[in-house]
This record gives C-alpha cells, structure tokens and sequence, in this order.
C-alpha cells in the first residue's frame, strides 16, 4: 500500500537533488575524535565471535554451497566499516536485526558498535540488512522517514520473466512487520503501524545457490550510493556468483587475519573483560597468525577461477534500473546495451584479467 502524502517527508536537501541522509561518520565525530573512531571500529570487529564463526564457515564460499549467515555478516560488517565515512545508510548486524528479548548489556552493545546513542532516538536514516529467511537470503531497506520498506531479492526465480514482486501478504511471512517494530525499538524510533509501511520490491533471476553472495553484493552498493531524495533504491550491478565468493574470499580471510591481530592487541588492555565477552580456541588463532586458511578451503579459489574461466555471465555485469512507480525489475524491460566491462571496479582485475572471454555490461531499463 502506498502511504498517504502526509506521511512522505521531505527534506532540506531535496531540492539540491542529493541524497537525503547525513553522513553516519561525521554525525558521530561532532563529539568525538577520528581515533576513538577507529577503535571503536576495531572493538567491534575484533569481537571473536564475529571472526572465528567467519574462520569456520570459510568453506562455504565454495563453488555451489549455501554460503554461512556468518561469512555474509562478517563481510558487510567490515564494507560497511571500511566505508563508513561515505555509507550513506546504516548497516544493522544481522543478527541483531533478528535478535529478541535483548538484554541491556546486549542493547548497549548493538547500539554502541552501530553508532546509536545510547540515549534518546537516534537521528532518522535508512537502514539496511540481510534476512535469512527459509533457506535464502535477501536483502531489506527500511527507509523510516519515507515509511518505505524495499524487499530486494525476495522473490526465488529462475526465469527472468517471472520474478514478480512481494506483496503485503509476503511482508507478514517472513517477518516483515516485526523487524520493522524492532529496529525501530533500536533507534528509539517510534514505528508506528507495521502494516501502514509501503513495500517496494525489486527482484532479479536467481540459481537457487548464489543468493547470499549477491545478496551481499547489491547491499554493498546501497550502503555506499543511498536512496535517493524520494527513497528509491538506485540502479544495481548484478555479478556472476563465481566472481563474488572469489572477492568474499580474498576480503573475508584478509580481515580475518587483521580481527584476529586486533584481539590480541586488545586483549592487553585493562578493559578487555568489557570488550570481549567469549575466548577463541587458540588452535584456530595459531593458524591464522600463520596465515593459513581451513584445510577444507584448499583450491576454493583455484576451483572458482576455472569455473568462471569459461562462465559466459562472468563476463557479463547486469545493471538493473526501476522507475520509482514500478516494482518489478524485468517486467517490460526494452532495450540491451553493452559497455566495457573494464569501467569498473579495480578490485576485480585480480580476477578479471584471468578471464579470456569478452567483457561486456548489460543494461536493462523498464
């Protein structure tokens, strides 16, 4: 349903064109100093449970498995991190987006390592995060000033002619309502009537076993680009799932590595027993101090680049763009343009340069 005009909000900042939400970053520095920033940051990603789930569900990275609820949340927790001097919407930790009966201590940490305050509501921006829901992850956008939920990827299809959009029946099904109520409560927001909230959902054509990495991906270029001034999601780039676990992997072991060097600076400070609440098996920090990775990932990474080696959607980006007044993605889509690949991110050359194929970009505009 689509809320009443009184209830779309528009900003200062509209008539510039730019996005409507303030920089979380410097939002949080007006009382604070780049460095507590910092080690804010490394408190909480040095958190063990964060990185030796993500050590031990490595493996799943592999060509065809399910990929951990762990390994996607360790992953957008640092993209969101690293780039949070640009984030334009704040990232809320998996498993606090799902979290119940949370206890003050458990309260104060989610808000403290989310850059909420502790007291009072915290200034209204999007947020974003990954559901797990029924053995598939999709992503939701909870714009509150707009009362606009985006469902993105909810939708299982492999025909990109039939990936039709969620409806309000769908939003109560996987819990739709109750994130909403709940992260509102985070904020100290008032959330108003669950059933009130207008959803919009964009949806693409899936395999059925890469939906946590693109879930992952499409987040991460919301986190950065934001909605725009009307609360609509921009266009998103689509990669080969072969491509994305080979990026997850080299990021995810890489900040392994570093959580772990952080712990154990960190744990020589007189309040580590506030920082941390749990110990990691000393086999496990052994082997990363090593720098090795678990036997169970040897040639992930070799398998993935043979198989993309010959994938013909590796060499294909996939840029879906939707009007704000329609929901679904590929329905009456028009035209196919091609651009070089080679325009985009540097980070992939590692692996790019690896592919024979053409490198092209397609472009699908309703």
């Amino acid at each position: 349903m689509k809320p009443p005009e009184s209830l779309i909000i528009k900003s200062a900042s509209d008539a510039t064109g730019t996005p409507y939400v303030v920089n979380i970053a410097c939002e949080w520095l007006t009382t604070r100093n780049t460095s507590e920033l910092r080690i804010n940051i490394a408190c909480a990603m040095s958190q063990p449970i964060l990185w030796t789930a993500a050590w031990n569900n490595l493996e799943t990275l592999q060509l065809g498995e399910w990929i951990d609820a762990s390994v996607a949340n360790f992953y957008l927790l640092h993209v969101w991190y690293d780039g949070l001097a640009k984030s334009r919407l704040r990232y809320l930790d998996m498993y606090a987006a799902m979290a119940m009966n949370l206890s003050n201590m458990e309260l104060d940490d989610i808000r403290k390592y989310h850059f909420i305050p502790v007291h009072g509501a915290s200034p209204m921006l999007p947020v974003g995060f990954v559901v797990h829901h029924s053995a598939h992850f999709f992503i939701a956008i909870f714009d509150f000033e707009h009362r606009i939920a985006h469902v993105l990827g909810r939708h299982i299809s492999d025909d990109a002619m039939h990936v039709d959009g969620t409806d309000q029946d769908e939003w109560k099904a996987w819990g739709g309502p109750d994130y909403w109520t709940r992260i509102a409560a985070i904020h100290g927001w008032n959330a108003g009537d669950p059933d009130n909230v207008y959803i919009k959902a964009r949806n693409w054509e899936q395999n059925g076993v890469d939906c946590g990495p693109i879930a992952c991906a499409v987040l991460e270029q919301v986190l950065i680009a934001g909605l725009d001034i009307n609360g609509n999601v921009p266009p998103i780039h689509i990669q080969c799932g072969h491509m994305l676990r080979m990026k997850m992997f080299r990021i995810v072991l890489a900040q392994i590595q570093i959580r772990c060097r952080d712990y154990l600076m960190l744990l020589d400070s007189p309040a580590s027993r506030l920082i941390f609440h749990d110990m990691p098996n000393e086999e496990v920090i052994s082997d990363i101090q090593h720098g090795q990775h678990p036997i169970t990932c040897e040639g992930l990474l070799e398998t993935l680049l043979a198989s993309s080696a010959i994938c013909r959607a590796c060499s294909d980006l996939t840029v879906m763009q939707v009007s704000s007044d329609v929901l679904q993605t590929f329905d009456n889509h028009h035209e196919i343009s091609h651009v070089d690949m080679n325009t985009f991110e540097n980070e992939q050359e590692w692996v790019q340069q690896n592919i024979s194929n053409g490198k092209s970009m397609v472009y699908i505009s309703t």
